[in-house]
């Protein structure tokens, strides 16, 4: 038996709509039955700042939307809580790429079970004309599915990175994905955007941190001299050229690369390579206790 007759017996889905239009955020992730999507159905929206705009475009510019499934489910609670995942792996509600201003409920929209007998199409069936309508909506449409499959492709790769990390001693502190990513995302612009220096902060893997900024699309910075300052010293420094600017300050006093080692807690080696890459020629200082000076 093919996986397409398979789905088809399946009532629920999870579905996502992309709008190409310019007045709405371009993606919207729902739950529905299949007979809905097979009707057309493009999503409800009730947020104050999109509904009258989103019915407006459904109505108007119905070309400008394109419906497609990520997931298909046997039952409508099954639905809900893909549809609940994935918008939060998303962040929907605070993303500006999405419609969503609300997360999915457990037990269906807005806390209404629409499962059985509580759903209003519960044991009707189409007529003969309905059915002959949507067959001929859907002649001569090109299958766009791109939209879809990314979104459902990037939400299995975020999960399946959180299942490897889950279990790992270092990551046993934080409850969940979306405890993890927002830790990380809460340091990004504070240790300047660069992997390394959060992952020091929140004492896990320099990897880790890496993927799930690469899965959110997000600027890594990469310095190969910071990288080794902070492997050496730890997170003492925001930046190699807020270190450069400590030995610079530190020579200026008249102190040789031995004093200023040993003011800044660092190798000699470092600071002689650091004045050799600003061309400035070290002092020749005796070596001797460690001077008492300020930054």
């Amino acid at each position: 038996m093919s996986s397409t007759n398979t789905y088809t017996k399946q009532k629920y889905v999870v579905y996502h709509t992309a709008y190409s239009g310019d007045k709405l955020p371009p993606n919207y992730i729902g739950s529905t039955s299949l007979d809905k999507i097979q009707q057309g159905y493009k999503g409800s929206v009730s947020s104050v700042e999109y509904k009258s705009i989103w019915n407006h475009e459904i109505k108007t510019n119905p070309h400008l939307f394109c419906v497609q499934i990520i997931s298909y489910h046997d039952t409508r609670p099954a639905a809900t809580y893909k549809e609940l995942q994935v918008q939060k792996i998303f962040n929907v509600v605070t993303n500006p790429l999405f419609v969503n201003k609300s997360y999915a409920r457990a037990n269906g929209f807005f806390g209404m079970s629409v499962v059985g007998e509580n759903n209003p199409n519960y044991n009707k069936r189409h007529t003969k004309h309905a059915k002959l309508k949507i067959s001929n909506s859907k002649i001569g449409k090109k299958i766009k599915n791109t939209n879809a499959f990314k979104i459902a492709a990037q939400a299995r790769k975020k999960e399946n990175s959180w299942n490897q990390l889950k279990d790992k001693p270092n990551f046993l502190k934080f409850k969940s994905y979306i405890d993890f990513e927002q830790s990380i995302l809460n340091q990004y612009e504070k240790c300047f955007k660069i992997p390394l220096l959060i992952a020091k902060t929140l004492n896990i893997t320099e990897g880790s941190v890496k993927t799930l900024l690469k899965h959110n699309n997000l600027e890594i910075v990469i310095d190969p001299n910071f990288t080794k300052l902070i492997n050496n010293y730890g997170p003492k420094w925001t930046s190699y050229t807020e270190y450069q600017n400590d030995i610079i300050k530190l020579n200026n006093t008249g102190l040789g690369v031995c004093q200023i080692a040993k003011i800044l807690d660092v190798n000699m080696s470092g600071v002689t390579a650091s004045l050799k890459r600003l061309n400035i020629t070290p002092h020749k200082v005796k070596t001797g206790p460690k001077p008492k000076i300020l930054l």
